[in-house]
């Protein structure tokens, strides 16, 4: 049996029962204010908690999702971009995962997750983690390198037509050179008169 750490607010006072009550009301809030979803799978990989951002991002109410296992709403992204499953007993940090929302929409979030093990057994009880969306941020990061593609185009052609109207100017600039000269000479009939 490995000595179990123990983990608290110093804000949290009180008897061990009156310290477990406020953390919980604390962790609950906290889960329904973080812009990350919270979510915990069981011993079995299949989802026992998640909390209710889940909806602002995928339009999925939690009770839906419930006993559903994340392989089954969604898929594991290497960085290779291939689908893979995690080991659940090892800790992981940023991984890809995409889910298609309730509107058909593929959504992409940045998966993290930290196994619990029982503390008498050693036995796997689960997993707990956070879910970014980055899916508006890599949309950004699309239109942002859309954006600096275009600019690139449009300078090269800017320089193109900069090209084009200096080699215009000079291939135009020397016959009409002529034509202004004639129609100089023509003009003060410096060679007599004119049809001489």
């Amino acid at each position: 049996m490995t000595e179990r750490r123990l983990r608290h607010w110093p804000s949290i006072t009180g008897s061990a029962d009156q310290r477990a009550s406020n953390a919980l009301t604390r962790l609950e809030d906290i889960t329904r204010l973080v812009a990350e979803w919270v979510w915990e799978i069981d011993h079995a990989e299949k989802i026992s908690f998640i909390s209710p951002r889940v909806t602002e991002d995928t339009g999925f109410l939690p009770v839906q999702l419930i006993g559903k296992r994340l392989d089954e709403i969604g898929e594991f992204i290497n960085s290779t971009g291939e689908p893979y499953t995690p080991d659940w007993k090892q800790p992981f940090r940023n991984v890809s995962f995409k889910i298609i929302d309730n509107k058909n929409i593929e959504r992409k979030l940045l998966i993290s997750g930290i196994p619990n093990f029982d503390w008498d057994t050693g036995k796997f009880t689960g997993m707990c983690g956070t879910a970014r969306d980055t899916s508006e941020i890599d949309t950004l990061k699309k239109a942002e390198r859309d954006l600096e593609q275009a600019n690139t185009m449009l300078q090269e052609a800017t320089r193109a037509k900069s090209k084009f109207l200096a080699n215009m100017s000079h291939e135009l600039r020397t016959p009409l050179n002529a034509i202004m000269g004639f129609s100089q000479i023509m003009k003060f009939q410096s060679f007599g008169p004119l049809g001489n």
